[in-house]
């Protein structure tokens, strides 16, 4: 299979997909990328961060209460 020179969804700028890239995701059963490499990798990292606004009020977790267990009377 030869190269394949498609354009990027994001920047619009030409990208290479290689042969090897091509057998990689064909083995994994992955759709062809529609980024170039560092859109990709910009998409990413933009879905693993997030930040809460400083608006945003932090509240405590709420703990559960512990229940004691009832003691049992002694012989």
């Amino acid at each position: 299979m030869p190269d394949i020179t498609y354009l990027c969804k994001d920047c619009k700028q030409s990208f290479v997909f290689s042969e090897g890239e091509q057998d990689y995701y064909r083995d994994r059963g992955l759709a062809i990328p529609k980024r170039c490499a560092k859109c990709r990798l910009s998409r990413r990292q933009g879905r693993q961060s997030f930040s809460i606004p400083e608006s945003t009020p932090v509240t405590k977790p709420v703990e559960k209460p512990q229940v004691e267990k009832p003691k049992e009377p002694k012989e």
